[in-house]
This record gives structure tokens, sequence and C-alpha cells, in this order.
């Protein structure tokens, strides 16, 4: 799949981002039943949480963007 993405968007995430990234993969390959390349999971994490705007409203406002 990796084949068909023409953009590159790098992303600085804290180390906690990073741990529960790790286990959502994890959770997502059980769900499944097979390995799922990072990049995959990533982005499917990435498009849920624009379909759930609210969730991410809510970590924005967790991290003051509302100050």
């Amino acid at each position: 799949m990796k084949d068909d993405r023409d953009d590159v968007h790098q992303l600085f995430v804290y180390e906690q981002t990073s741990e529960k990234e790790k286990s959502a993969r994890r959770a997502l390959e059980d769900r499944i039943g097979d390995d799922l390349y990072k990049l995959d999971v990533r982005e499917a994490i990435y498009l849920a949480g624009m379909q759930n705007l609210d969730d991410a409203e809510s970590i924005l406002r967790e991290w003051g963007a509302d100050i």
C-alpha cells in the first residue's frame, strides 16, 4: 500500500503518544488476526481522528488549546 501514497507527513509526537500507538497497533493486529504495517495503522488512526473530531477537540483542549 505504501506505493499508492504520494504525500509525506512527518509527525513529531509525545513519548506517551508513541506508546499508545504501539499498543493500538498490537490491538488492531489481534482484532484483524494478521501483522500490520506501522504506516497503515498510523494512517488508519489518523483518518479515524478526522472522523471523530469531538475526540480530537477534547485532546486539544487537554493540551490547552482553549486557553
